[in-house]
């Protein structure tokens, strides 16, 4: 079992971290995840939730060799939206 920090571990904006909302264009979620080491943490899966119904989410797939995995948030509805992230168990 890999051990995840949720300290060390990061939700980063990609591209922009504000986008058109013509439910099309996305914005980029980067997900990082650390150990307590700040060695990155491959092969989990991280579930994205937003606070907002409208937001279309495309779940990122394993993080890989560097931790990394990419996640996509669209709307129609213009409006903030607040992303949280959960490392899903193995």
């Amino acid at each position: 079992m890999s051990y995840v920090s949720a300290e060390r571990s990061k939700i980063l904006y990609g591209s922009k971290p504000q986008v058109l909302a013509d439910g099309i264009k996305a914005a980029v979620v980067k997900i990082r995840l650390l150990d307590d080491c700040d060695r990155p943490v491959a092969g989990r899966q991280v579930e994205i939730v937003a606070d907002a119904q409208t937001a279309q989410i495309t779940q990122p797939g394993p993080t890989d060799n560097e931790g990394l995995a990419l996640a996509y948030v669209r709307s129609t509805t213009p409006g903030l939206v607040n992303i949280t992230a959960r490392v899903l168990p193995e």
